[in-house]
């Protein structure tokens, strides 16, 4: 589960709504549904206040979890980076010539 998810249904359980959430994280609605639908990343002050409203949660919502892709996402991320080698028979990716 993706980590906008995992919040978004952490706040359903908890009976939260949007403006109750973006008043504690000192933001806007708006704010919090663009991050609840996976449409934009917290800001790092934002992310550690999500940080602290989760702390009691069974599986909170830890800051740096917004920034660092989960397992799965990562292995999806690093599978369409080894398509784009693929295509090239050096294997370089930089934009460097070869020295010779």
């Amino acid at each position: 589960m993706k980590i906008h998810e995992r919040f978004a249904s952490g706040l359903r359980r908890r009976e939260l709504r949007n403006a109750s959430v973006a008043r504690l994280l000192g933001t806007h609605r708006s704010y919090i549904s663009h991050l609840l639908a996976g449409r934009c990343t917290p800001s790092l002050k934002v992310a550690a206040a999500i940080e602290r409203l989760t702390q009691d949660w069974a599986d909170p919502i830890l800051a740096v979890e917004w920034v660092t892709p989960a397992p799965s996402e990562a292995a999806e991320a690093g599978a369409g980076a080894s398509e784009a080698h693929a295509s090239d028979p050096e294997g370089d990716s930089s934009s460097e010539p070869a020295a010779a």
